[in-house]
């Protein structure tokens, strides 16, 4: 009587651990273009959330009558670190600085990976009943991914002046 063999069904070991080289390979070419692809989103998304923040400040000091101010929301670094996030607030003295009397418009949460720096006047700025920031002045932030920082294709300086026209430069952390 004669059997018949079976075909096996299945992957050899051989098999796998070429698959498994493959598949690392792969993933270790993807990893570096990954982390530059994520850099650039979380700056990105920084500079709206910033952008987002003045048009909010703006539209609600027209509407209000002025007295509104945008300030950082933690007590840590230094006055031009802004990464822990910042809120926009209605602001009856004038003073920059989140009082009892006054009442937080919208809290902007803290952004991870990312380095955000207001370069002019530190921890706050204010925003008239005509939706200038800071009087005549103006303000801007640099904003660039961790570690890397302004050696990054992704650094980015955001331009506001004093009217309130905002313009992002890519691959750049001053305004000209």
């Amino acid at each position: 009587m004669q059997t018949r063999s079976r075909p096996s069904r299945g992957f050899t070991v051989i098999e796998l651990m070429i698959v498994v080289a493959i598949v690392a390979v792969l993933a270790a070419l993807a990893g570096p273009s990954f982390r530059d692809l994520m850099d650039g989103f979380r700056v990105r998304a920084a500079t709206e959330e910033i952008t987002n923040s003045i048009y909010l400040a703006r539209s609600e000091a027209i509407k209000r009558g002025g007295l509104v101010s945008v300030r950082k929301n933690c007590a840590t670094g230094t006055v031009q670190q802004w990464e822990c996030g910042w809120i926009v607030f209605t602001d009856a003295n004038n003073d920059g600085i989140l009082n009892g009397t006054d009442a937080v418009l919208q809290t902007f949460p803290n952004l991870p990976n990312v380095n955000v720096n207001h370069l002019f006047n530190g921890a706050f700025y204010k925003v008239d009943r005509w939706g200038q920031i800071n009087g005549l002045g103006a303000a801007s932030f640099s904003v660039t991914p961790q570690p890397l920082g302004v050696a990054s294709r992704h650094a980015t300086a955001l331009c506001i002046s004093s009217g309130g026209r905002i313009k992002a430069t890519k691959g750049a952390t001053t305004c000209p």
